[in-house]
């Protein structure tokens, strides 16, 4: 029942030991994020040595690293573009595709990128709610189109080979109108994903089955667009709190296999999950609220001992049932 690629989403550097418990369960693909605040410190000085610091860990294993560009959030841009106004700022455009072009030409161990990251959900979300973004300008839809083909267009100009994925929040209302805004601009990826929280306030883990309808509907927008021709849809991004006495350790693991089906279902030729690890609290430097379930969505306690859910989605991406090589 395994779709053709499992992935998850690191928010933190990662032990030499989970590399090797990633590979044991199956997991293909490591999304990271790669903030432009730490590589271009002063306007036009560029020093990668903290990605590549990162991302020695995995150069010598199995699992494949897709980088997550950007995303143009606050606490990921430089100090000195922040000063300025961030988003706001004139050339600020430019200047975000400079940084994806430049990214990807250092970094030969990425065999994809995000490009951006569920940007339909930058306003009202994450302006209003969560302040990750800041700006006017992202309430503004064709900014967004037009960062995300300027970026887009970097990373094909750098390395035209790199694989380019596009993620769109699937709970944010006019998803699939925003889509069809972005292919008629031009936006030109091998993969669209959706990203889906659907137990965020409800805990029933059989909410599971709803990726299948947004997946479905991706499905047909891709096979109508002449821009989408070889698109495929994927599970970009998907998540369950153990954060309450309701929203369990157990279910999360009922959850994770309820959605596997769902996917498959709904034609994903990958799922990603949100995040492998919890995190204990907010980091101050990130500036902005984090939800109290979005720190608890980990497939791995906060001291690196795994949930049910990272067993269950062994069985699902190799059919070890009983771990160490065993069988169904």
């Amino acid at each position: 029942m395994s779709p053709t690629e499992w992935g998850v989403h690191l928010a933190r550097p990662v032990t030499v030991r989970e590399v090797e418990l990633l590979e044991r369960s199956g997991i293909q693909v490591v999304t990271v994020s790669l903030p432009w605040a730490w590589m271009e410190r002063r306007e036009g000085n560029f020093d990668f040595t903290a990605l590549h610091h990162l991302l020695r860990p995995l150069k010598d294993s199995s699992l494949r690293v897709q980088g997550l560009l950007g995303p143009a959030m606050w606490h990921a841009l430089p100090e000195w573009l922040r000063g300025r106004g961030g988003a706001d700022a004139p050339g600020f455009v430019d200047a975000y595709a400079r940084y994806c072009g430049r990214l990807v030409a250092e970094l030969d161990v990425l065999i994809a990128v995000r490009v951006e990251d569920d940007l339909n959900s930058a306003h009202p979300w994450e302006t209003l709610r969560t302040r990750r973004r800041r700006g006017r300008r992202w309430r503004d839809r064709s900014f967004r189109a037009e960062l995300l083909l300027a970026a887009s267009e970097a990373v094909r100009a750098q390395r035209p080979e790199l694989e380019q994925r596009v993620s769109l929040q699937a709970g944010a209302l006019g998803w699939a109108r925003e889509l069809g805004s972005w292919l008629k601009q031009g936006l030109q990826v091998e993969r669209i994903g959706l990203s889906f929280s659907p137990c965020s306030w409800f805990f029933d883990p059989q909410r599971g089955a709803s990726l299948a309808g947004p997946l479905a509907r991706l499905a047909s927008l891709l096979a109508a667009s002449a821009q989408a021709g070889g698109t495929l849809p994927e599970v970009a991004r998907v998540s369950y709190p153990t954060h309450r006495v309701s929203w369990t350790p157990r279910r999360q693991r009922q959850f994770l296999a309820c959605a596997a089906r769902s996917a498959q279902k709904g034609g994903a030729v990958a799922v990603h999950w949100s995040t492998l690890r919890d995190q204990a609290y907010d980091d101050p430097s990130l500036g902005y609220w984090t939800p109290a379930r979005e720190r608890h969505q980990g497939l791995l306690y906060y001291d690196g001992s795994p949930k049910p859910a990272m067993d269950e989605l062994r069985v699902l991406a190799t059919g070890d049932r009983y771990g160490e090589g065993g069988s169904r």
